[in-house]
């Protein structure tokens, strides 16, 4: 009648499982700072992959633009977006065109900026940023002071500013 006793030392797996917990902890924390941001703040925002497809938007993006609720999901497609955009605002272009050229602006210079005249008379302003692995876009409704200045920055770029125009057109 006896036994046999296992003795293990622990203490690297308790240390491991606690630093796990607090890396939890932050990333929870974290999380909930991004949330706040992205619901407070007053530009529209959406992020794309490097394939351009969507990960992340707010509230204020889904709102400037008119979105439907329940439109946009991770993964859509830029292209999607933009033709929901086009059909909206009764536009008549090629999207597949326009797309591809500010994607390319994108890749050549890391940056892209535009002037949108919506069909319901609201001006928006549209920066397209890369960043790693994707695109940042930053959405926003100027004044028009705020417009005048955007549309000198595009002018200064050598980009032509038409309101009411194609934006294809622009580009080609």
């Amino acid at each position: 009648g006896g036994w046999v006793g296992i003795h293990d030392d622990v203490t690297a797996q308790r240390t491991q499982a606690k630093l796990v917990e607090e890396k939890a902890a932050e990333l929870e924390l974290a999380n909930a700072r991004f949330d706040a941001a992205l619901t407070n703040m007053s530009s529209g925002l959406a992020m794309f992959d490097a394939d351009r497809k969507l990960i992340v938007w707010n509230e204020r993006y889904e709102a400037m633009y008119e979105i439907p609720p329940g439109l946009l999901y991770q993964g859509l497609s830029i292209y999607d977006i933009v033709d929901h955009s086009v059909a909206r605002n009764k536009k008549n272009f090629d999207i597949g065109k326009f797309v591809d050229g500010f994607l390319s602006e994108l890749n050549q210079t890391g940056e892209h900026l535009s002037v949108n005249h919506l069909a319901d008379g609201r001006i928006i302003s549209i920066t397209m940023s890369a960043i790693a692995g994707g695109v940042e876009a930053r959405i926003g409704e100027f004044e028009f002071g705020r417009l005048l200045l955007d549309e000198f920055r595009l002018l200064a770029l050598g980009r032509d500013v038409i309101v009411g125009a194609d934006p294809a057109a622009a580009r080609d």
